[in-house]
């Protein structure tokens, strides 16, 4: 099984010992946020982490709501929505995934199973859902399968493979849900991947 090694200080992934890029270094090439306010961004991609982290420890019934921000709390009650009413079910969330076959690793905020599905979600705050959500949910699937087959000796049981992605975008007190199906996620992902590397080559 790979060993996958995380350095929160620098954010720095490395797989079998070896530094790789990270699912969000990889898609940044994609994006062109010159025209906003770097402490904007800055702000907005800080609340979506605490989001995530509060929704994480929500689901694995360890959250202290009583210490939370009160700003937090309205996104957290849209994911206890989207939990209640369609009937999803939580395996894990803010798992580490990477994929040896092509050096790159990242966090999935939450890995589901909902209409008879595994499913890799993504948990989103902003008003729109970005346009590289798709590849990023599809490296994401793909990283989380290559893991598993790597843990079950190559043969997972298909009931166990992530098959299905999504998008919930969280508001106060509610959600939309964005099912990512086009086929050409994995291959924008791969050659933004490539176009990284020739980017960062020594």
């Amino acid at each position: 099984m790979e060993m996958i090694e995380f350095d929160a200080f620098t954010h720095t992934y490395k797989v079998d010992g070896l530094v790789v890029p990270s699912v969000t270094q990889v898609l940044s090439i994609l994006e062109d946020w010159s025209q906003v306010n770097r402490e904007v961004l800055a702000a907005a991609g800080d609340f979506g982490t605490h989001v995530h982290i509060a929704c994480d420890l929500d689901n694995k019934g360890i959250l202290n709501e009583g210490e939370l921000d009160p700003e937090l709390l309205p996104y957290l009650n849209g994911w206890r929505r989207f939990l209640g009413e369609s009937g999803a079910r939580v395996i894990t969330g803010e798992l580490q995934v990477a994929s040896r076959s092509h050096r790159y690793a990242g966090m999935l905020d939450a890995l589901i199973e909902w209409r008879g599905a595994i499913c890799v979600v993504d948990i989103k705050t902003g008003a729109t859902v970005p346009r590289v959500a798709g590849p990023q949910l599809a490296a994401y699937e793909l990283a989380y399968n290559e893991l598993l087959a790597t843990a079950t000796a190559g043969k997972p049981e298909p009931g166990h493979r992530a098959r299905k992605r999504f998008v919930v975008q969280l508001a106060a007190d509610s959600y939309r849900v964005h099912e990512m199906k086009n086929r050409t996620d994995w291959t924008v992902f791969q050659s933004a991947l490539n176009c990284w590397r020739f980017k960062n080559a020594a």
